[in-house]
């Protein structure tokens, strides 16, 4: 992380504590199921993926620490959140996949993304996905997706396979999309680095129903 981003998670870590539980979806993926908000993070360059999850209302005490704070500052957290523990392929009980879900936790509620998903069913139960790229002019870019979780309590996490085909939804999603930001922004830095399991092919057409942005 930036030295900016370093001290902004010294910040998180001290002051804005909302009771999390830290586990790899493929690993335990029953671990969320006493949970609401159900966090991922996946790395598209290395298929890395980081899973935890928190209480509903875990994440709304964390969404109403953003907001005080000021939510710009915490957009940047997105694309350095998966870096160290994706290079160190960081496991369940990993102090580096803590941190890095803690920083998605706070990167999620900082986003347009969650004002749109509160807006339309009154809370934020479901799946948060981090989607990290790396650029090929070595920069990283993030982008927030959201899928609607079963109806009743708690929730239990996709597992590898079904959250790998949904990024892999969103990425052609977007990059099959001329207004989307996330393609200009992809295509201005020369490209971006895809493992081959969400690798974009150009042309295939996609589902007709896309996920939340």
């Amino acid at each position: 992380m930036s030295a900016g981003n370093d001290e902004m998670m010294k910040q998180i870590l001290e002051d804005s504590n909302p009771g999390w539980i830290v586990a790899l979806a493929n690993d335990r993926p029953e671990a969320g199921s006493r949970y609401e908000s159900l966090f991922y993070i996946f790395d598209c360059k290395s298929s890395w993926i980081g899973a935890g999850a928190v209480n509903h209302e875990g994440f709304l005490k964390v969404r109403k620490w953003v907001v005080a704070k000021g939510k710009d500052q915490f957009k940047s957290l997105g694309g350095d959140c998966a870096l160290k523990p994706s290079n160190a392929m960081a496991t369940a009980g990993s102090p580096l996949l803590e941190e890095a879900l803690h920083a998605a936790g706070h990167y999620f509620a900082s986003t347009a993304t969650f004002d749109r998903v509160l807006q339309a069913q009154g809370h934020a139960k479901g799946h948060w996905v981090c989607i990290v790229f790396t650029l090929a002019d070595g920069s990283r870019l993030s982008r927030p997706a959201f899928a609607s979780g079963r109806s009743g309590p708690g929730q239990a996490f996709m597992d590898s396979e079904e959250l790998t085909k949904f990024v892999k939804l969103v990425i052609e999603e977007d990059l099959s999309n001329p207004r989307s930001a996330v393609a200009s922004q992809i295509a201005a830095a020369g490209g971006a680095v895809f493992h081959e399991s969400v690798r974009y092919v150009p042309g295939r057409e996609g589902p007709s129903n896309s996920p939340t942005p």
